[in-house]
């Protein structure tokens, strides 16, 4: 059946809740930046995909309800062509600021990592390259402008009838809307927090 939803929003946008919260509305998997970690064939996948192999990207995604978090996320453009009756959901922060004081202590502090496998070094800057990001990509300045204009570009670019702009603090409301689905009754997710991140990843406080 292929994509019902297509996450275009950035890493630390509410990502991982918005992962739990389609699974549980749409009783399919939703595809995460997890399954990449998880499954060394995926990673394959998306190094052939950011290389340009469309098969390979459509292989990974296979079997999956919806997609968020970066690598699927890179194509929202290409996943909107891919699957035409699909809504693109743009999970955002109140602005760029607040998203680069998450991004900082978490993403882009896991991408700084001098230990860093030097295979998943340069899949990152294969991912950062996607994104738009250049050699600047760990200056606050210039990751900001980055966000400003990542999310104008997506809002333009996706159709009214299609787009989904929703924050964390929304909840079940925008989602359940788009997709004509009663609000669950249970609170909504809120995974994935900055201390749960650092702690995982072996940062210290």
């Amino acid at each position: 059946m292929g994509l019902r939803v297509i996450g275009a929003g950035l890493p630390r946008t509410g990502t991982s809740s918005l992962k739990a919260a389609l699974e549980l509305l749409l009783h399919e998997p939703c595809y995460h930046m997890f399954e990449v970690m998880g499954n060394t064939d995926h990673g394959i996948y998306w190094w052939a995909a950011l290389e340009g192999d469309e098969d390979s990207r459509r292989k990974a995604l296979d079997g999956y309800g919806a997609a968020v978090d970066w690598p699927a996320a890179l194509f929202w453009r290409e996943l909107m062509e891919d699957n035409p009756d699909a809504l693109v959901l743009l999970s955002h922060r109140d602005d760029a600021q607040t998203w680069w004081n998450s991004v900082d202590k978490t993403v882009w502090a896991a991408m700084r990592r001098p230990e860093l496998d030097p295979a998943f070094a340069q899949f990152n800057a294969k991912m950062r390259a996607k994104a738009g990001l250049g050699d600047d990509w760990d200056t606050p300045e210039a990751a900001m402008a980055f966000y400003d204009s990542y999310v104008a570009a997506v809002s333009e670019a996706v159709p009214a009838d299609r787009l989904v702009r929703w924050q964390a603090s929304q909840g079940w409301g925008p989602l359940c809307e788009a997709l004509e689905l009663p609000v669950p009754e249970q609170d909504f997710f809120h995974n994935n927090t900055t201390a749960e991140f650092r702690d995982r990843a072996g940062f210290e406080g």
